[in-house]
């Protein structure tokens, strides 16, 4: 009977060890994500500091300028959240609606190219 006993817990620890492995992988797959995320997000921070030091440089607009600008476009798409949602965008090649998650169209194959500094960011 010990033998049985025996057999079914060294399962049980088999299954919790898969079990953890596989969290540790999901964990890991999460964490790159998150550096992918953080890099995006420091470019888009570089770029918009740019942007910002030679529009001042070059004309006289103020912060305030700036934060009225920031609101306006934020409202574009009706709410006033923070976000801004892309607008579709068609493939040239074969006139379907392109991902702004994805560099080719879905349906042909077609690439996007980097026509704008936000473009980069990808």
């Amino acid at each position: 009977m010990n033998i049985l006993w025996e057999m079914y817990q060294q399962s049980q620890i088999s299954t919790a060890q898969q079990s953890a492995a596989h969290g540790a992988e999901k964990a890991g797959d999460a964490a790159a994500t998150v550096l992918h995320f953080q890099d995006r997000i420091d470019k888009l921070v570089l770029i918009n500091m740019a942007m910002w030091s030679l529009i001042k440089e070059a004309s006289d607009l103020t912060e305030e300028d700036l934060l009225e600008r920031i609101k306006e476009i934020d409202l574009s798409d009706g709410v006033l959240d923070g976000k801004v949602k892309q607008p579709a965008v068609r493939c040239p090649q074969c006139g379907r609606v392109m991902s702004n998650k994805h560099r080719c169209c879905l349906y042909c194959g077609f690439e996007k190219m980097g026509e704008q500094a936000f473009d980069a960011v990808t």
